[in-house]
């Protein structure tokens, strides 16, 4: 991760990548844990998100259309790219 990224946008890249990899790997999902530490406040916020629960599904919904939305974006991979 970049070190310009706040520790919102971090956690929800965190989250987007166990949600991708749920849908490749069926032995992982929910629930999921997160857990953020903020520099010197000696304290961990934590969230568990529930298979079902409204604002997984929102989460779910949201990553998988834009998933598919910026991949289909990306140049296209053929041997003539790669020699460019």
């Amino acid at each position: 991760m970049r070190p310009d990224v706040d520790l919102v946008t971090a956690a929800k890249v965190g989250l987007g990548s166990m949600m991708s990899t749920t849908r490749a790997n069926l032995s992982v999902g929910p629930p999921y844990d997160v857990g953020v530490y903020t520099r010197d406040s000696m304290r961990i916020e934590q969230v568990r998100l529930h298979e079902g629960s409204p604002l997984l599904d929102r989460l779910e919904d949201f990553w998988q259309t834009h998933l598919l939305q910026v991949v289909r974006e990306l140049p296209t991979v053929s041997v003539e790219l790669d020699r460019a």
